[in-house]
């Protein structure tokens, strides 16, 4: 640092909370010593925390300490002060930290207890002591590490103030005041208040957010420096360099446990800091001196085993010292420590219950092959201290100095509400895994559907083959089973990045590959209405959300499980062989604080002979916090056996994932429940009916976790179906069927950021107030039905009140029951509102709720927690009645009335929050501005979901464009407001879907047997049989890139998929005799001449283009099922990757390609695995790469695609990115050597007769003559070059990407100019992805003639008809003109395809289909997808919102070949009329026309009785972009 211009005093704060904070604090100390200043330092920690590190005149030491008296009067400490020696008492303590049960867990209600007696009520007083103090010691500079109240201290002192520190106190109490109730929120605010009086931020690795501090500076690793090599002492030790050593090092905390000899592997040592002068150790501990310096005797040892604090973590890294770790329930800071531990490879973690019953060889061992990485500073102290000292001299570090006192507004940070400055930002660490699903399947985006002809894969397809069942073409369930066939490649590749989690090389050892797997899909819900009086018994609309949770599960015989080290070593521990275990990995664990993964024997569940308890299995899951979620999977087991008598003999392992967010009151627990119950099932047999199910699982929540929650949330996941609402009476689980959400209506969810917890005491409060309610009514029911009887009153003279009510609501079930009027007019007032528990208990005895207990010191709010159900259960009713109701503003904004009471009778039962009041007001802003008085408005009310106390918020609005804006908007604002972008849950998906793997290495081909419907309205989807096979190891052998509609280089996910992977290409291109053959119904020729010339010459430019990178393109005669296996056994080839196409026919040939894959088997490759004995087979991977948008990203599922084409623009434009294009590089090479690389076929190969089209088949480069800006004003053109772009024929064989043209349109609005022409381009290629994902939907239906609406028409198929039509000779020369375009080029405009198809179908009522298969014989830019949707849609059978759609052809004419120029220069008899006369030249001078016109020459404008007119202008369904 060098010298000091001239000595400061620094006062520096040092917080009670472990001695991570006083060891760091020492190595600032000592740099800011060395440079000449005086430190005073405020602690409770010991002296020789500090006097061992630094001796000077210039240290001085303020001591500090907790004291506390027990029930006899004598003074005890903290728990934060169990090893010090008995100090003199100066002060109590500034802070208390976290107080501890034991090392390993925080009481949160004791620290906010204790918080508040030593730092809130004595407030004032030490502000004032310590502003004298300050001034005493004459301080030119305050440091907190963390203190909040120095802070504050400093400024009322004047005196300018840092912190030093990785987490803030403000962060770390958010979460106990969550447990303890409103009424501490105050120490939060507080807290964060004073830290706003500091300067700056000194930031050390491994942070937590801290969002009150304005601006933050960034050092390395504070670490204290070793005295001692590691030789030395270890000689001191007596430690031979071939002992194996580990120290216990719990940071200054006692293990408090007995330690036992076995508890070691043999020969180690381990070293024991902070025990007790009174402990006795086995031989092979050693009992270090209390005051041994410890980072000397971390670095002499083989690694180290503790809990993580700051200390531990950072010297373990400094000292490339591997770290075995015990997490600890409720310290924040503990996830961002461990993270980077983990990142730079230097943690393992303990369960504890493994440390504490002595199971400590398999972890010691893990930790010895770990090979730390940590390579950066660990100059921290001097660091900071430098900034310290500079800042103290008047250097400004901060950005916007403040001073003064001022409050600072809401920011939510990982569901915890705090306090941040104005217009800074959440800061992340890089190392913080922000935990989101380990599949990376976010809010959900189920995209894919699987009918009966087609099926849809991912981009990389799995390496499975569906025998029988439906995956219901979610794109979830499709990338979950792809993570699954990749776990094998996991171990067989010895993955070791330092980013790989370790719950995915978890459960890369969970499975035995060769058995089978059983996989169920359970969704989230969204509490649209009744919420928490649902166990109440309401009624209750929820929709199942489109996130959801998977859930893969194998049953084993215990001597086939692969267990992991641990569990292992414990079974072998009893030498009883192998026996049942339990073993799970959940993924997305870093979400919150918890472990990874849990094992547990299925004897564990037995007490003696019977089953043990659903009380003791409770106490069970919660002893290890950190592995308590295990009680929402593990006790399905345990549910089934006590319920159902299933017995089970085998061993299970289960691995979740679910996109269902935790914490945010969409049942993300229900969701496990569920899924894990049908998957268990499943995989043994068990046919559970869905509504048992879910009452089961209702078990598990309530008796097993412990959380008193109604069924409504399993009910749907179990029963629930994609856009619609499961309606259901909670009595206890009445399904009354399913409700459709009218089309122009729509719900949203949006997260308030704020975590919600079932479980929490606030829910449990208002459950209770509930019941209490109901015992109070039930008693003044049956004491009026006394005194009628007493007094022999007849029915007639009570008929205000009837004995037949008072009967019943004497023996009152459920409250929602009751009615309001009746709770009004006789009940309201005989209930209190509030009531003690013991004053309630001592009246009634019991409230009657089996699953909550009555706290007989708490105040229980009574009167507004049974209003709630009684009026909710009427509001539910309403609000079911309305969306039946016919459809007009005044129904949307009752429905939103509704919400809004919901809303507010939550927050009168205190189940509210800040943050979703937030959300709520924002609604009601948005609902009132100007706009949406003026009539625009599309959102119309919003309410609190669920259990209330944070989490979610619905919202319900209009389906429509603008609705989406304002959901975005609100989205915004609130992250402007708190920091926080919350999630936006939108979209739904099906019930449960359970799912069986069987695995086979065979191949990957998929079979589809459709669905089956249980009793019951709901869908329930059979279930999936697959077989996976081991991936071959990457950048090994020959891949096969089968080009079919995607003849190009650039943007080809094909193409460079196959290059990441495999060592060597070989490109193939099969001539399909088939696409040459005739068409289906017609016989016209498939391919004709000149689209066949099109592909000979795409054909030479792709040949071309591979050859420049490196390879060439084998071209070969046959069908591709005959070709590919064979080119497949000659090279060895590996996987073979094609693109994923749509439609049955091109489905069809992929089976059978995978099919006759399956049966090559390959040679042992050397350096390829022969582990498994059908891993040598070749694969077939297919895909996705055909639309502008992928089908992944997509924001609804395909089997949910709009009908209306403007609604599906509008959902992707606002909810969907278009992904970038794929770089290819330069080079692509090696090939494999092949001698013969076949030839381009010419038109006598293809059995056609040679036929050069007219059409320009040159790319023309529009910005050069700038129709792209134009384009929307010229596209319904028919003559000429520039009307259109002309990239449908590219476009159609894939030599052209859609998501290129997106590119370089972007690339010209940036550099020249963006309209609505510009837009119109991607508005067309929006259209064509539109008819692609609709033929995944409409399967086979596209082909039909009653398209896919079925509809039943009296089609002509009159030959003469046609002929007339095909060859131009209608006598209607606008019609004739375009079918001699079509004639001549191959190519017809947008506007003349619409033309001829409704004049063939609607004045001449042909079949449909005879037009669109001469259109497939026909046109240079044919593909199935647009051609048949587009004739569907013209037919009136398709996905047309107007039916008979009709066009005047001389009305058409008139609009968009005014001049007649088009007609004149393909019909020459009529060029040298009059050009008015051109589109109607009569008899006489043209030809008779050959049908009637359907309308005549009337000029037609909207609607007419018998069609449609189009109106100018106005293309209603381009074809594509052309």
């Amino acid at each position: 640092m060098g010298a000091a211009k001239r000595p400061l005093v620094f006062a520096y704060y040092v917080t009670g909370h472990g001695f991570g904070h006083a060891t760091r604090v020492v190595e600032v100390a000592r740099h800011l010593i060395l440079a000449g200043h005086d430190v005073h330092v405020v602690t409770g920690a010991p002296d020789y925390v500090f006097t061992t590190e630094i001796q000077s005149p210039h240290l001085f030491l303020r001591k500090v300490c907790l004291l506390f008296c027990n029930v006899h009067g004598e003074l005890l400490r903290g728990s934060d002060e169990t090893v010090y020696s008995l100090l003199p008492v100066v002060q109590v303590l500034l802070d208390c930290g976290a107080v501890q049960a034991d090392a390993l867990t925080v009481d949160r209600l004791a620290s906010l207890e204790k918080y508040s007696e030593t730092a809130v009520v004595p407030r004032e007083t030490i502000l004032a002591t310590e502003v004298e103090w300050l001034k005493s010691i004459k301080a030119d500079f305050v440091v907190s590490d963390v203190v909040p109240v120095a802070c504050r201290a400093a400024a009322d002192a004047g005196i300018r103030s840092v912190c030093v520190t990785n987490f803030s106190w403000d962060f770390i109490y958010a979460e106990y005041v969550m447990a303890a109730g409103h009424h501490h929120r105050t120490i939060v605010w507080q807290i964060a208040e004073d830290y706003s009086h500091c300067e700056f931020l000194i930031r050390l690795p491994g942070y937590c957010p801290m969002p009150a501090f304005r601006d933050a500076i960034d050092v390395p690793l504070v670490v204290r420096r070793l005295h001692k090599p590691r030789e030395e002492i270890r000689k001191e030790l007596g430690i031979g360099e071939d002992v194996k050593t580990v120290i216990l090092n719990f940071g200054g905390q006692p293990s408090g446990w007995t330690l036992q000899e076995k508890f070691l592997p043999s020969g180690w040592l381990c070293l024991v800091c902070g025990a007790s002068e009174s402990l006795d150790l086995p031989p092979n501990f050693v009992k270090l001196a209390k005051d041994a310096y410890t980072p000397d005797l971390i670095a002499a040892s083989d690694c180290m085993l503790g809990k993580i604090g700051y200390g531990t973590v950072s010297e373990a890294l400094a000292y490339k010292i591997p770290f075995v770790f015990v997490r600890r329930d409720y310290f924040n800071e503990e996830p961002f420590l461990r993270n980077m531990l983990e990142f730079y490879q230097a943690g393992v973690e303990m369960i504890r219950r493994d440390l504490l019953t002595g199971h400590w060889g398999p972890y010691l061992e893990h930790a010895l092959s770990l090979k730390p990485s940590y390579e950066g500073g660990i100059n921290g102290g001097e660091a900071a201290a430098k900034i310290l000292q500079d800042t103290a001299y008047g250097k400004n570090y901060a950005a916007d100095k403040l001073s003064g006192a001022r409050r600072l507004r809401d920011a939510i940070v990982l569901g915890y509400q705090l306090q941040r400055a104005p217009g800074r930002d959440l800061s992340i660490p890089d190392w913080y895994a922000n935990a989101e699903n380990e599949l990376g399947l976010r809010t959900g985006s189920p995209t894919t559907l699987m009918s009966e002809d087609t099926f849809f894969t991912p981009s990389r397809p799995e390496d499975f083959e569906i025998l029988h069942g439906d995956c219901m073409g979610l794109s979830d369930t499709m990338t979950f089973l792809k993570s699954l066939s990749e776990l094998d490649g996991i171990l067989v590749s010895g993955i070791t990045e330092k980013l790989q989690k370790r719950e995915r090389k978890a459960a890369a050892g969970l499975f035995n590959w060769e058995e089978d797997i059983f996989v169920a899909r359970a969704p989230g819900r969204l509490d649209v209405m009744g919420g928490i009086a649902d166990y109440s018994g309401s009624l209750v609309l929820q929709m199942p959300t489109r996130e959801a949770c998977h859930v893969a599960v194998q049953k084993l015989h215990p001597s086939k499980q692969r267990l992991w080290k641990h569990a292992l070593a414990r079974q072998n521990a009893k030498g009883q062989g192998p026996t049942p275990v339990l073993q799970i990995v959940s993924y997305g664990s870093e979400l919150s604080n918890r472990g990874p993964t849990f094992d547990m024997d299925l004897s564990d569940f037995m007490d003696g002979d019977q089953l043990m308890s659903y009380e003791n299995a409770r106490s069970f899951f919660a002893r290890d916090p950190s592995q308590r979620w295990a009680a929402y999977i593990a006790g399905t087991i345990l549910v089934l056996m006590k319920e159902l008598g299933v017995h089970f003999e085998n061993s299970i392992s289960v691995l979740v994932s679910s996109a269902v967010p935790e914490g945010k009151g969409v049942s993300s627990s229900a969701a496990v429940e569920v899924a894990t119950m049908s998957a268990i099932a499943a995989s043994h047999g068990l046919n559970i009916e869905p509504r048992q199910l879910a009452l089961l699982c209702q078990k598990v929540e309530n008796h097993v976790v412990g959380a008193p929650c109604g069924v409504m949330d399993q009910m749907t996941s179990a029963c629930g179906e994609a856009n619609k609402l499961l309606a259901m009476v909670c009595q206890p689980a009445e399904v009354l069927g399913l409700v459709d959400i009218p089309s122009h209506i729509r719900f949203w969810g949006i997260d308030s950021g704020i975590r919600h917890s079932v479980g929490g005491a606030d829910y449990g409060s208002v459950r209770i107030g509930a019941f209490m309610g109901r015992k109070i009514i039930k008693s003044v029911a049956a004491e009026l039905l006394s005194q009628s009887t007493a007094n022999g009153l007849t029915s007639d003279d009570l008929e205000e009140d009837g004995i037949e009510l008072l009967e019943t609501e004497a023996s009152l079930d459920y409250l929602c029951n009751l009615s309001p009027h009746r709770y009004e007019a006789l009940y309201v007032n005989q209930l209190p509102q509030t009531i003690l528990g013991e004053a309630f208990l001592g009246k009634y005895a019991d409230h009657n709720d089996p699953v909550t207990v009555i706290d007989t010191k708490r105040n229980y709010g009574l009167r507004a927690a049974t209003r709630h159900p009684i009026y909710e259960n009427f509001r539910v009713k309403a609000f079911k009645a309305l969306l039946t109701s016919a459809t007009s503003d005044d129904q949307l904004t009752a429905l939103g009335e509704l919400l809004y009471q919901c809303h507010y009778s939550y927050s009168a039962c205190g189940l509210g929050s800040d943050g979703t009041d937030r959300v709520v007001q924002l609604v009601q802003e948005m609902q009132h501005s100007k706009h949406s008085r003026a009539g625009e408005g599309t959102l119309y009310g919003a309410k609190i979901t669920g259990g209330g106390s944070g989490g979610t918020v619905c919202i319900v609005g209009r389906n429509c464009l603008r609705s989406n804006e304002q959901i975005i908007q609100i989205q915004k604002r609130y992250e402007g407001a708190t920091g926080y972008l919350p999630i936006v849950f939108e979209g739904s998906s099906p019930e449960c879907a359970p799912t069986q793997l069987e695995l086979n290495r065979q191949s990957t081909r998929f079979r589809v047997w459709g669905r089956t419907r249980w009793s019951g309205s709901p869908t329930r989807p059979s279930r999936v049989t697959l077989r996976t096979q081991c991936r071959p190891e990457k950048e090994k052998g020959v891949a096969i890139v089968w080009f079919r509609n995607d003849l190009r280089i650039l943007d080809n996910e094909v193409l460079h998929t196959a290059w990441a992977s495999s060592q060597a290409l070989l490109p193939v291109y099969c001539v399909d005799p088939r696409l040459f053959g005739a068409t289906h119904h017609f016989g016209f020729p498939k391919t004709g001449a000149m689209r066949s010339q099109f592909l000979i010459e795409c054909l030479s430019d792709l040949k071309q283009n591979l050859m420049k990178r490196g390879l060439n393109l084998l071209i070969q005669q046959g069908k591709p099922e005959q070709i590919l296996p064979s080119l497949a056994k000659a090279y060895g080839v590996h996987t073979v990757y094609a693109q994923k196409e749509t439609c049955s026919e091109e489905v069809n040939v992929e089976k059978l390609v995978s099919k006759n894959l399956r049966k090559v088997v390959l040679p042992s490759a050397e350096g390829v695995s022969t582990k498994h004995k059908s891993s040598n087979v070749t694969n077939l991977d297919l895909i996705w790469g055909c639309t502008m948008y992928h089908i992944d990203d997509l924001p609804f599922n395909c089997t949910s695609l709009p009908d209306v084409y403007t609604q599906f623009r509008k959902s992707v434009e606002s909810n969907s990115t278009i992904r970038s294009c794929i770089k290819v590089p330069a080079s692509l090479g090696p090939m494999p050597d092949v001698k013969d690389w076949g030839c381009i076929p010419d038109a006598s190969m293809l059995g056609i007769q040679p036929e050069k089209a007219c059409f320009e088949r040159n790319v023309v480069h529009r910005g050069r003559k700038r129709s792209t800006e134009t384009y929307k004003v010229t596209r319904n053109g028919m003559l000429g070059p520039d009307y259109s772009t002309k990239f449908s024929p590219w476009l159609a064989f894939g030599s052209l990407s859609p998501r290129f043209i997106y590119e370089e349109v972007k690339r010209y609005e940036k550099l020249r100019v963006s309209n609505d022409s510009t837009y119109w381009v991607l508005f067309e290629l929006i259209w064509r992805d539109y008819f692609i994902f609709l033929s995944i939907k409409a399967g086979n239906s596209l082909f039909y003639v009653g398209g896919p609406r079925g509809v039943q028409t009296n089609w002509s198929q009159d030959q003469a008809l046609f002929d007339a039509w095909r060859n131009g000779q209608t006598g209607y020369p606008l019609v004739d003109a375009n079918m001699k375009e079509l004639l001549a080029t191959g190519f017809m405009s947008n506007r003349g395809r619409q033309i001829v198809c409704s004049f063939l179908v609607r004045d001449m009522g042909v079949d449909w289909r005879i037009g669109a298969e001469w259109f497939e014989s026909c046109l240079l830019d044919y593909d199935p997808c647009s051609n048949y949707g587009n004739w569907t849609y013209g037919a009136g059978v398709g996905n047309d919102p107007r039916e008979d759609r009709y066009f005047s052809i001389l009305k058409q004419g008139q609009s968009y070949d005014p001049d007649g120029e088009f007609v004149a220069y393909w019909l020459p008899q009529v060029k040298p009329l009059p050009k008015e006369k051109r589109h109607n030249p009569g008899m006489m001078m043209y030809m008779k026309p050959i049908v009637a016109l359907k309308f005549g020459n009337t000029k037609a404008s909207g609607a007419r009785r018998g069609g449609v007119e189009e109106k100018k202008g106005k293309s209603y369904r381009g074809n594509r972009v052309q």
